[in-house]
This record gives structure tokens, sequence and C-alpha cells, in this order.
């Protein structure tokens, strides 16, 4: 805007204010990038109260400072009860949400030696990084070992599990019933023995099955656990920036005002700079004025004055910026490889035998004798086999990343399903009218046999839906959930659907619909209208 008269005082505030996204704890406060650009328009009035405004909104933001999740890692690995665990494939899924009004640029992430540039991550958005990046396997800090021996006429094994994380892990363990089963303690008995426990970190906690007979075994069970980490995350913000100017005949006088709303110091970059307008359509090149490089402590304003002397109206422009540092949050599930498929967040735990000779009688002239003394188990061992190596991938080259991206977990061995027998799925699935019908009064299709999911149809009430009416959960690449039974579809289905103008894991949750031939649950009411003319039968749930 250009000043209408030599005694006319004019300024405007641009407003793109920009504060951080991601810390694991609000009370570290932000350290970081601050940016903005201004240029001149309204009035002193306008600029004061609206940069009350702004600074209010500002200090709201910061109260309300959330912690943030941006990694997810996923390791497939077995347990053995001697303490040993073999992982296979190993891999992480950058998943970085902003919630704020405003984007966040310049985003950097280090996770185990390994380095994620995000050049910009939209207001209220989700960005999944595709591909995912495959990481050397490492153990968790989890050891499980177990002993076994004698008591009356029963066997008592007792399962040790150690944490030797830095943090309290939650544990769970599901082990089939044995044939033989007397007691459980430490543990739930019903159609499965069920272990559940805090374990600090550091620290060790114990159960024990006591079952009849001298010998037998304990059949393979499910681990279930995460652990949680954080990382360092840089990023950029933008800063409050405002612009007065002045005109005394010939002479422009430009006021530049930063800013530090921040409860902390900030180094701060600024520039500031200047075109001369010749008409509505014509501007001459721009002149800089300011490249300047300062620190500003916790409430500090800073302010820069120069005058440009001119028959022609100039239009002054400015950016400061600040780089920002905080902490966002790692979890880290494990993996079960079954039947081509991943199941995120379960481990398995090998199962054992044992065998004990009874107590022997007495030896000549009756005279009683006690048995041999128990013999003493071997550890279990994992199978000779040659280790799972992850698949050798060609070093990443550097490319220009469209945003925003979907994600894709490593590729799962499932057969592919050629586009001209889709019509076969189709036919075996029930026709779109009564589907639709069946959505609409949301009579539970979802049976013990499953539902694949996106993952917009899952909250707290959501999911207690979904598990009472499936037992199976199954998801996508794109959808991937804990817990949940990931699905590769077939990627020619999936483009048809993208081609359709859906998002990709919407897109990939119909074509896996179609492949098992299992309900779709969704909150997205066009995502239920495509999967109904394509022959699924959606389930719209609240929350879309």
């Amino acid at each position: 805007m250009e000043g209408k008269s030599s005694s006319g005082k004019h300024s405007l505030l641009y407003r793109r204010v920009l504060a951080s996204a991601l810390t694991s704890d609000a009370g570290e406060g932000l350290r970081g990038l601050l940016g903005s650009a201004a240029r001149i328009g309204c009035d002193s009035a306008c600029l004061r109260v609206e940069e009350m405004r702004l600074l209010a909104f500002l200090s709201l933001l910061l109260l309300i400072y959330p912690s943030m999740a941006c990694i997810y890692e996923i390791r497939e690995v077995v347990f053995y009860p001697n303490a040993t665990q073999e992982v296979g494939r190993d891999w992480m899924v950058v998943n970085f949400t902003n919630p704020y009004p405003f984007n966040l640029y310049d985003v950097n992430l280090s996770y185990r030696n390994d380095f994620v540039y995000i050049p910009l991550i939209p207001a209220n958005s989700n960005l999944k990084i595709d591909p995912y990046k495959t990481l050397s396997p490492q153990n968790f800090p989890l050891s499980i070992t177990h002993t076994a021996n004698l008591q009356g006429g029963a066997v008592n094994i007792i399962y040790t599990i150690k944490n030797s994380y830095s943090r309290d892990v939650d544990v769970s363990i599901e082990i089939p019933k044995p044939a033989n089963f007397l007691s459980c303690i430490g543990c739930q008995a019903g159609d499965t023995l069920t272990f559940h426990s805090t374990i600090p970190a550091g620290g060790e906690k114990s159960f024990s099955i006591l079952v009849s007979g001298y010998s037998g075994e304990i059949s393979d069970s499910i681990l279930a656990f995460k652990l949680k980490d954080s990382v360092p995350v840089e990023y950029g913000v933008e800063l409050l920036l405002s612009i007065e100017k002045k005109r005394a005949g010939n002479e422009w006088y430009a006021t530049f005002r930063i800013q530090n709303p921040l409860a902390q110091d900030v180094n701060v970059s600024f520039e500031a700079w200047y075109v001369l307008k010749i008409d509505d359509y014509t501007f001459t090149d721009r002149e800089s004025l300011y490249n300047e490089t300062f620190q500003l402590s916790a409430g500090e304003n800073k302010t820069f004055q120069s005058v440009v002397e001119s028959d022609k109206t100039p239009v002054f422009y400015a950016r400061a910026k600040a780089r920002l540092a905080g902490q966002c949050e790692v979890t880290i599930f494990p993996a079960t490889f079954s039947d081509g498929n991943y199941i995120v967040g379960e481990a398995v735990l090998k199962g054992l035998g044992y065998q004990f000779t009874p107590p022997g009688g007495g030896g000549g002239g009756g005279g009683g004798g006690g048995g041999p003394p128990p013999p003493v188990l071997p550890p279990v061992q994992p199978p000779a086999q040659p280790p799972v190596q992850p698949p050798v991938q060609p070093p990443a080259q550097p490319q220009p990343i469209s945003l925003p991206v979907s994600v894709s977990l490593p590729a799962i061995t499932v057969p592919e399903i050629p586009a001209e027998i889709v019509e076969g799925y189709i036919a075996m699935m029930l026709p779109a009218a009564y589907a639709l019908f069946m959505s609409i009064v949301f009579v539970p299709l979802m049976t013990r046999r499953g539902v694949v999911v996106t993952s917009d149809a899952v909250n707290a009430q959501n999911y207690a839906l979904l598990r009472a009416y499936g037992r199976r959960i199954y998801t996508t690449p794109s959808n991937a959930l804990p817990g949940s039974i990931i699905i590769t579809p077939d990627e020619e289905l999936v483009e048809r659907f993208v081609g359709m103008g859906l998002r990709r894991e919407h897109a990939e949750s119909i074509a896996a619909a179609i492949m098992i031939k299992r309900p779709l649950a969704t909150t997205k009411k066009e995502v239920a209208e495509i999967a109904v003319r394509n022959g699924c039968v959606p389930l719209l749930l609240r929350g879309g």
C-alpha cells in the first residue's frame, strides 16, 4: 500500500503468525525459527489493536502447546524364553501431523542416525513420507526367560520378563491354556492365560503356570507391547512483524518492528527491502535495506528505521526468521509376519517343552529312596535358519517432494489380483443396493471374520465398536494401525480409485475390502458411496 499525502501516516500488519507444533514437554518451550513477511497497510491504531490480538493468540498457543508423534518404527520379531530374540525386517514411517492453522517449514528429523527433511507441512494436515526408510535390525530392550521345577506331582513353570529400557513398559502376554493346566500365579486364567503388567525401567516381573504330569509343552504365545522414545526436531515458523511508513516531501521513512512473544531467547535473521512503484503494473528492481542477524530476549522487540528519498512511491517489505528446535514422539512397535501379512503391535513368544523323570521307588530291601534331581532343561534355541535380511535397496536419491504424499509400508507378500478378475471379487460381494441399506440401518455386518478400517474411522468410541463386532481389523500400508493385519491391495485397483479423486489411503482401503471380501468401515461419506458403487459393503461411522 502506498502513502497518500506528505503528512499521512500509514501502516499495515501482514499477519502470518506461525508458532511451533512439536515438543514432548510443553514446559520446555520452543527454540528456533520465527519468520514473517510484512507490507504496509492500515492506520497506526489498527496496527496496535491487531498486534495485541495476535500476541494474545500466540500466548494461547504456547499455553496449549501439545506433545506430538512423528515417527513409527516397526520391527518384525520373535522372542524365545531363553532371553534371546530374532529381529527380521525393521523399518520406520514418518507420520507428522501439523494441527495448527499455520504452516511449518524446513522440518528436520533425526532418528537412529537417519535424517529426514520436510520442506513444508501445510496447516491442519498430516504428512506421511513414502517410501519408508529401512533400518538395520535392532533388538528390543526386553528379554524373557523361564525355569521349570517339580512341585509335588506337578511342574511349575516360571516366566520372567526383564525390562532393560530407560522407561516403564506395559507388557501383555496371551498363552494358550495347556490341557493339563492346574493354576496360574500372577496371571489370569480364562480361555487363555493372560499376563499384564507395567514393568519399571531396569526392573522385571514374573508369573508362573502350574501343570499336572511330568512332561508336556507350552504353545507359542502372543506378546504385546510398545516403546516410547523422542527425537530432536527442528522446524520453522513465521514471526509477528510490523512496518510503519511516513512521508515528508520526497523523503519516505520506514520503521520495522520485530517482536519476540516467546518466553525464551531466540536468534533471528532479519531482511528488509523496497521497490519503487512506477505505475499500477510496473515496479523497479528490489533494493536491499537490511540483512541482519541478532538475538531477541524473551518478550523483547527490536526496531529498525530507514529513509528512502524518491519522487516515486516506495513499497517496503520485510521478513524475519528464527529456527525452533524441540522433541517429537517416537513409538516403536513389534510386528508378526503371518500368512503374508504383518500384524503390528504383537510379537511371537515361542513355546517350550519340558520333561521330568518321575520320583523313583526305593531300592532292594524296601528302603525308600528319593528320585534323581530334575533334569536341567536345555535353553530353547531359535530354529537353525538363516536370519531374515531386510531387502537391499539402492541408495536414496534426493528428489523434489510433492506434498502431501502418502505412506507405504514395506512390500508384503500377498498374491496380486489382476484387474481383469476384480469383477470376480465384486460378484461375490453383496449387491450395492443391499449394502447401502445395511450401512444406513447399521446392522452389525462386522462379524468375527473382520473388517477393513480406514485410519479416519479410528477414535476411542469407534475402536471399541470395531473390536466388539470384528475380532480382526484389517488395514493397508497407508492406514497402518497397532494390532491390525496389514493387507497390500492390488496397485492397479488402487490407482483406479486414486484416479477417481480419492486419497491414497481411502483408495487402498476400498481395494483391500474388495480383495479380501470384508466390509469397509469409514467416516467419509464420499468413500462409502464409491465403495457401494464398486460392490463393497460400507459401514459409515460417526466422526467424518
